[in-house]
């Protein structure tokens, strides 16, 4: 840029613009740099990037775009938590705006929390580092705070008394005594201008604000199935590692409620466990999906699930084709082989018609019923514990 403004924060960052890369502007004394930017979901690229001292970011010298700050008013107002505000008992220092949503942080917890923001707010970029001026030892020392040395001699009756060095430290000129006033009054009054600004273009100002609750020690963001989608990549894009656990928690045991959501999101993000978890309850229930629904995932997960429900009625079939008496070995002491492998026949039959008395049959039920004979009245009944036990163990084998 031709001109910048000593009134502008040491360094800006707008995250996410329309070309998808991060621009960050800094002050005077650090050029910029061009670099690529990582992907959407795959932190590991990130990652490595920032291992290698390669910043996955755009770095450039300049100003917020016009309105970053100003939305058009489609945006509803969330209410904040007052620790983000910039009135609160301990102000933060990072002024994060989102939407039209401005957050006040505290640029340790952050730093602490998310690589991308270290990167950020540190200022270690690879890129620049050796280009600014180098302090000459002259300069280094004129910095040094003034010292006091102590010479000790040995005592005795030849020798000289103890030798004290000082170097008494300058006195301050007026000049410099108005401006720590006037510093020391704008923190008072509240005007001292932010350490950094973040603009978060791509983002939801509640998005971040969980997100922002959730890094907190004193504060707590409750997961649920409006924010887990969002959240999850918002962790992937800032490389929140702990939230993307917890997410991903949420997800696995919350699967039954809404697996084609759950599957959606296994395959954006290639959580191999859950996109397993959610597709059981996606082929328990093959007609319960509305076609809106199934249009949410992907041409390659839809045919997944054709040919493996396919392959699911295919087994079942075979299945009712198999003799469990031939096949039945009961134990070396029972008493009446014969009469226990045809009352395993007769309750696993039952158990085998039981899976079509509510429609197609579900894999979840096969299991129950052909595996461990639920939904059998009367249960199979054996006279020997030994044969019941065989018997069962027979069945959940097969």
């Amino acid at each position: 840029m031709s001109t910048l403004h000593t009134s502008n924060p040491s360094h800006i960052l707008i995250a996410r613009n329309s070309n998808n890369y991060y621009s960050v502007s800094r002050g005077p004394n650090n050029p910029s740099a061009s670099l690529s930017s990582p992907t959407e979901t795959h932190v590991h690229a990130a990652a490595s990037a920032s291992g290698s001292g390669i910043s996955p970011y755009l770095l450039s010298e300049s100003e917020p775009d016009e309105g970053a700050e100003d939305t058009d008013g489609g945006e509803e107002d969330i209410e904040i938590d007052e620790t983000f505000t910039k009135h609160a008992k301990f102000p933060g220092t990072v002024k994060i705006v989102v939407e039209n949503t401005t957050f006040w942080a505290h640029k340790e917890v952050l730093v602490f929390a998310s690589p991308f923001f270290e990167a950020a707010l540190s200022g270690n970029w690879s890129e620049t580092e050796g280009e600014g001026p180098v302090d000459t030892p002259s300069e280094k020392s004129s910095l040094r705070p003034p010292s006091l040395i102590t010479i000790s001699q040995p005592t005795g009756p030849d020798c000289e008394t103890e030798i004290q060095l000082t170097f008494d430290p300058v006195e301050e000129g007026d000049s410099d005594i108005d401006q720590n006033r006037s510093e020391t009054l704008a923190k008072l009054n509240d005007n001292s201008p932010p350490s950094a600004v973040i603009v978060l273009k791509e983002e939801r100002a509640s998005t971040f604000h969980d997100f922002l609750k959730y890094i907190y020690p004193h504060l707590s963001c409750i997961i649920t199935w409006n924010n887990v989608e969002p959240l999850i990549h918002i962790s992937h894009k800032l490389l929140q590692p702990s939230l993307q656990r917890d997410c991903l928690t949420f997800l696995l045991t919350h699967a039954a409620g809404k697996p084609i959501k759950a599957m959606r999101i296994a395959e954006l993000f290639e959580e191999e466990e859950l996109y397993k978890e959610s597709s059981r309850f996606v082929l328990d229930n093959p007609g319960g999906w509305s076609e809106h629904e199934m249009s949410s995932l992907t041409q390659e997960t839809l045919l997944k699930l054709e040919k493996r429900r396919n392959w699911f009625l295919e087994r079942v079939l075979k299945i009712g084709l198999t003799s469990v008496s031939k096949e039945y070995q009961c134990c070396a002491s029972c008493p009446d082989p014969p009469l226990c492998a045809r009352l395993l026949e007769e309750k696993w039959r039952q158990a085998y018609h039981a899976v079509f008395r509510f429609g197609p049959p579900q894999p979840s039920m096969v299991y129950r019923y052909l595996r461990q004979l639920e939904g059998v009245s009367p249960p199979l009944s054996l006279t020997h514990l030994a044969c019941q036990t065989t018997a069962k163990a027979f069945i959940a084998t097969r």
